[in-house]
């Protein structure tokens, strides 16, 4: 059977489970069953992972691209006491657009030296509020 032990990392558990269509992987620990990873405890954990499940915004950012235009958003990002969770590029070049997951107090600020610096701040979604039971 297919496994992973309890070291292996979930986005290797992952790739496993969706490559060979799994819900459900055993965690064996020198050939002892230990436990089971779903299909539920990979997605939580990506939720967990991505900063969704906290309060956080997604701004999305046009400017330049690559990785000197990353270092400085970064860079701001933590001049201004935020964090980034994650990125993510749609499209390619100047005309492309730059999806932002971060968590920060002051996001006017944040906003206002990512303009300074040349990015075009095209959209800022609040997500992650608690909002009581689905």
């Amino acid at each position: 059977p297919v496994v992973v032990a309890p070291g292996d990392s979930v986005d290797e558990a992952a790739r496993i489970m969706r490559r060979r269509k799994f819900n459900a992987l055993p965690v064996l620990d020198e050939g002892r069953l230990v436990g089971i990873i779903t299909a539920s405890d990979v997605l939580e954990a990506f939720v967990d992972l991505s900063g969704v499940s906290e309060p956080t915004y997604r701004v999305v950012l046009s400017g330049a691209a690559g990785a000197p235009a990353l270092r400085l958003i970064r860079q701001i990002v933590e001049d201004h006491g935020g964090e980034l969770k994650w990125t993510w590029v749609e499209g390619t070049g100047r005309k492309g657009r730059l999806h932002l997951r971060l968590r920060t107090r002051r996001l006017d600020d944040l906003t206002t030296a990512l303009e300074g610096a040349g990015f075009e701040v095209s959209a800022v979604i609040a997500a992650g509020r608690k909002s009581g039971p689905p």
